[in-house]
């Protein structure tokens, strides 16, 4: 998925870069010749105590994907999830 983006704005992997300076090559020049014209990836942090007190289902974050296009939306908590550790459901 991390590549997703550079492709989605580039045209081309973000490893393309990587792979012509590993080869002595000197990188083409990046001008946007991808699908998008930007692209972007978003998380919150924590940095308080905290727990998660409500998460959206799929089926209402689905047509907020849909609607804007080539969108993914990927929750990685859960109600009860404790904000500060890796446990989860420590504050039901």
């Amino acid at each position: 998925m991390r590549t997703d983006r550079f492709l989605k704005v580039h045209g081309v992997s973000h490893l393309s870069v990587v792979v012509d300076l590993a080869l002595g090559r000197k990188p083409a020049p990046l001008g946007r010749q991808g699908k998008w014209n930007v692209a972007a990836h978003v998380f919150t942090r924590a940095f308080e105590p905290g727990c998660v007190a409500f998460v959206p289902k799929p089926e209402v974050l689905e047509p907020v994907s849909r609607g804007q296009g080539d969108t993914r939306i990927q929750v990685m908590v859960n109600k009860g999830d404790d904000l500060l550790s890796s446990r989860t459901t420590a504050c039901l």
